[in-house]
């Protein structure tokens, strides 16, 4: 878990350095959001949400005063000075800061080293963020495997990115105060900015706050799951999508039946298209163990101790049962120091609340 913050001061607001200004003031604006005047906001603003990445605070500010950015960051791949946010590309022209963790980064990195020769300063998952954008641009989105909240800008277009992973697990919310584009991985990291909270009563009655775009705070959004927001020349503001789920539709299945035991079945997705299904039983198994052992590989490689949360139940076992498998081949390793033994964490209530689970946590390690 880190944490971003980010502020856009946007075009013909109070504060904005225009190139205009900025060639006669030599890029030095003193109108209101100048680099000195953004440093301490930024800085207030990491240390409201440093709990969410102690290991380090960073700051890139353009030389006009017109967008910072800043990331506190608890560091898990990339532990040398090379994974300390902000990114930055060699040529310094695109800047990003990342909250959370990008899967198989590795193979990415190996990808974009072949493809454009880009030169990575450290080993930190989230640099493949600014490698990826400047090879494919927005495109890359959908390249993209973890959980995540990202935010980009590319000072040669003059075009800000900020992005949710497609689950929706990293949060990150936007608002525009006093003509400045804000965002941050907690809404209280916004405060510094003078931005003051007001509760959306409405929002909260509908429960707008957790099936949309709306947050408990009135004129306070969240980007949501699988949707990106831009600002376009410190300017025009707009949201998009780039993932959705795409199941075929159940409900207008048009025959199955059994032949040989393989089952057929014809349904029409949701671009009506017919679909039949020609796998068998057992390899709609093996299909979903192959898919749920890549998921858990992935998800094992960091640079510090890797654990597992039990809760008792099935799903997190699995988890487990399929870790123990993947050491056991010898097809990962847990985290870069020599210590390979699996351990597996859980909570405990009091075993008269109906809530403790306990007993089967204790069962678990020894699945194979």
């Amino acid at each position: 878990m880190c944490g971003i913050t980010v502020a856009i001061k946007l075009a013909g607001r109070s504060g904005y350095c225009s190139a205009k200004t900025a060639a006669t003031n030599g890029t030095n604006c003193t109108n209101g959001l100048s680099a000195n005047h953004l440093e301490p906001q930024l800085a207030s603003s990491l240390d409201a949400i440093h709990h969410r990445g102690p290991d380090s605070h960073g700051t890139w500010i353009s030389p006009d005063g017109n967008i910072g950015l800043g990331s506190c960051r608890l560091a898990i791949n990339g532990l040398g000075p090379g994974g300390q946010q902000p990114f930055s590309n060699p040529e310094g022209s695109i800047h990003a800061v990342v909250n959370g963790e990008l899967y198989d980064h590795r193979r990415i990195r190996d990808e974009m080293t072949q493809l454009s020769g880009y030169q990575f300063q450290g080993g930190s998952d989230s640099e493949i963020v600014v490698a990826l954008y400047e090879y494919y641009g927005v495109s890359f989105l959908s390249l993209l495997r973890g959980e995540f909240a990202l935010s980009i800008y590319d000072s040669k277009k003059q075009l800000f990115l900020a992005a949710r992973d497609r689950s929706g697990i990293k949060p990150l919310f936007w608002t525009v105060h006093d003509g400045t584009l804000l965002l941050a991985s907690e809404a209280k990291a916004l405060l510094p900015f003078g931005w003051q909270p007001e509760w959306d009563v409405r929002s909260i009655i509908d429960k707008g706050w957790l099936t949309e775009e709306r947050t408990i705070f009135k004129a306070l959004r969240k980007i949501r799951p699988g949707h990106y927001l831009t600002c376009l020349s410190f300017d025009h503001i707009s949201e998009g999508q780039y993932w959705d789920h795409d199941y075929p539709d159940k409900i207008s299945i048009a025959g199955r039946w059994l032949v040989d035991k393989k089952v057929y079945a014809t349904i029409t997705n949701s671009a009506n298209k017919n679909v039949r299904e020609t796998r068998t039983e057992e390899e709609m198994i093996e299909g979903v163990r192959a898919k749920m052992l890549d998921a858990v590989r992935v998800r094992l490689q960091a640079d510090v101790p890797v654990g597992i949360h039990l809760s008792g139940g099935i799903d997190s076992a699995v988890i487990a049962g399929m870790a123990k498998h993947l050491l056991d081949k010898g097809e990962v390793r847990l985290g870069s120091n020599g210590d390979q033994h699996l351990r597996c964490l859980g909570i405990a209530f009091d075993q008269t609340s109906g809530y403790d689970e306990s007993g089967e946590k204790s069962e678990t390690p020894s699945v194979q």
